[in-house]
């Protein structure tokens, strides 16, 4: 997420990469799976990476339907501020 927030875009895919790998052996949460794909897929719209960044998306909502996120990048409706915007730095 910090490489997101800092424009660092290959070490937020970089990071998305490990993140994936680790999670198919030890599988998160769907939620946290979902979210995870969210990010992924918002690092590849970034990198101008379309189609890429659409089946993160879609991914993301076999492991949460429901996750108004991925749908809304979906269908177009991605806030400008991307992962950031939903993703609360610790207090």
């Amino acid at each position: 997420i910090v490489y997101l927030e800092q424009n660092r875009l290959e070490d937020a895919l970089g990071a998305t990469d490990r993140a994936v790998q680790a999670a198919r052996s030890s599988p998160p949460p769907p939620r946290d799976s979902a979210r995870l794909l969210w990010i992924r897929g918002v690092v590849l719209a970034k990198l101008d990476r379309p189609a890429d960044a659409e089946q993160a998306w879609k991914a993301a909502l076999v492991f949460d339907p429901d996750n108004a996120e991925a749908r809304a990048a979906l269908e177009g409706g991605q806030p400008e501020s991307g992962a950031g915007a939903a993703i609360k730095p610790a207090p």
